[in-house]
């Protein structure tokens, strides 16, 4: 890897991007470089989660859409041309729930807490698009109505939270329902169950993500399924901190949508999430086909099975290499994962290749990122 003019990122790969002028470029905080308005990704292996199946085919990129897909397409001296030799393309991994600052309160940096965090907060991004996560919704944040803690909350807080939440139109996520202590104190806080106080102080009444809620009873979730909501299952985090295993099968049986999050922000593989949960809720029913790799894959996409023509270009590329799995499913979601994303593409623009960010905030790659972390926690001297 080198850095053009500008600390603009090239790549040094068989994915070589084409040859531009950085010249007299003045990019904002935010803007996403683009090499090229039109990227062809040439020989790439497809994946169709539905079907379990995958066809090599070119892939045409013009701006942030895919507007052609086929088995040839015939590249100009315009293109960005990616020859992706058969690797594998999936849509884009969706974390839905990430505690960007759950670490920073156990790290004590020697000076410039501020600073600490907001580069903390930027290599939680960084790990995430590492690890293919394109979309990821943080939390705290701005646009979000955060519940948590119930019990240690009253009348007043509860009302104050879900106004603000209506008048602001923020996203609601309740991470809720994780313990039986909870539920206990709750219900004997407000003399009712906790999905009652949902319903009473209105955060049911708007698009709502539950995180959570593994010591709720079915009855509880039949409720919640008569709203507009999803469930957010946080696999390692579970495991990690103890937490009883949700049942699967209920919830899809009861049409609630069940997506992924990571929970720590920097613990963002989500492949790895799947397989935490294939193992337990195969255990949990002693039953192998209790959940299958298609099932867990689209939890991370996001329902997305495969890239349409028309689509947003917001997608993954995975290695396609030798394996002892027969099935393809198995392999990505057991095997190929470990060998992380070779890109991941949002927007119709390449943010990460080879392990490298094109990180148009700081012009540093992750590890630069961790680096400085590391200095300031350890209150070593850093001119960065």
């Amino acid at each position: 890897m080198q850095k053009a003019q500008n600390n603009i990122i090239k790549f040094e790969s068989k994915y070589q991007p084409a040859e531009f002028d950085a010249s007299g470029s003045d990019l904002k905080d935010g803007e996403v470089i683009r090499l090229s308005q039109q990227k062809l990704f040439k020989n790439a292996s497809l994946v169709d989660i539905g079907a379990g199946v995958s066809a090599v085919v070119d892939i045409l990129v013009q701006g942030d859409k895919i507007v052609k897909i086929a088995k040839k397409i015939a590249s100009t001296a315009e293109m960005e041309v990616h020859n992706l030799d058969g690797d594998f393309v999936l849509p884009a991994m969706w974390n839905f729930y990430a505690h960007f600052d759950s670490l920073v309160g156990t790290i004590q940096p020697a000076e410039d807490n501020a600073k600490f965090r907001r580069m903390f907060a930027e290599a939680c991004k960084m790990k995430n698009l590492l690890c293919g996560n394109v979309n990821t919704f943080p939390v705290p944040g701005k646009e979000v109505c955060l519940l948590e803690n119930i019990q240690d909350l009253d009348e007043k807080d509860l009302e104050r939270l879900s106004d603000d939440a209506a008048k602001h139109r923020k996203r609601v996520v309740l991470h809720v329902g994780l313990t039986l202590d909870e539920l206990g104190s709750v219900e004997k806080k407000f003399g009712k169950p906790l999905v009652s106080v949902l319903e009473d102080f209105g955060f049911l009444d708007r698009p709502f993500a539950l995180v959570g809620g593994n010591c709720l009873e079915k009855d509880d979730f039949q409720t919640l399924a008569q709203y507009d909501g999803r469930v957010v299952i946080c696999p390692m985090e579970d495991a990690q901190l103890g937490r009883r295993t949700l049942n699967i099968q209920m919830l899809k049986n009861l049409g609630i949508e069940v997506v992924l999050g990571s929970g720590s922000a920097i613990d963002a593989d989500l492949f790895e999430a799947m397989r935490q949960l294939l193992s337990t809720q195969r255990a949990l029913f002693e039953d192998a086909a209790a959940l299958s790799e298609a099932d867990v894959l689209k939890m991370g996409t996001f329902g997305y099975e495969t890239l349409k023509e028309g689509m947003p270009a917001d997608f993954i590329v995975l290695l396609n290499k030798p394996t002892i799995f027969e099935n393809l499913l198995s392999y990505l979601v057991w095997d190929g994962s470990k060998s992380g994303c070779l890109f991941t593409v949002k927007d119709g623009s390449i943010v990460q290749a080879g392990g490298y960010i094109n990180n148009y905030r700081l012009n540093l790659n992750y590890y630069d990122v961790l680096g400085i972390l590391n200095a300031m926690k350890k209150g070593e001297k850093n001119d960065n």
